[in-house]
């Protein structure tokens, strides 16, 4: 999307942005899923810090990513001057 909305300025792809936001996106997924799994298969019960450190991690991975991509989404939109 941005490629499409930055057609008259410079070709510089954004790598570290895109990067973080693809790494926080995957720890999100992990940590969540490996709660999830703990809750559904009753192990919350004898590993309680496991499920409580993968629900504050997920929650905060998914906080960053949201903030960052919030940030960052009119230099998506092809917005001049975002940064």
């Amino acid at each position: 999307m941005e490629q499409v909305n930055r057609r008259d300025l410079p070709d510089v792809f954004p790598f570290a942005l895109f990067a973080a936001l693809w790494l926080s996106g995957l720890i999100f997924v992990v940590a969540a899923a490996l709660t999830g799994r703990n809750l559904v298969a009753g192990d919350a019960a004898r590993r309680p810090v496991q499920v409580i450190l993968g629900t504050v991690v997920a929650l905060s991975m998914g906080v960053f990513w949201a903030v960052l991509f919030l940030d960052q989404q009119p230099c998506f939109l092809g917005v001049p001057n975002c940064d």
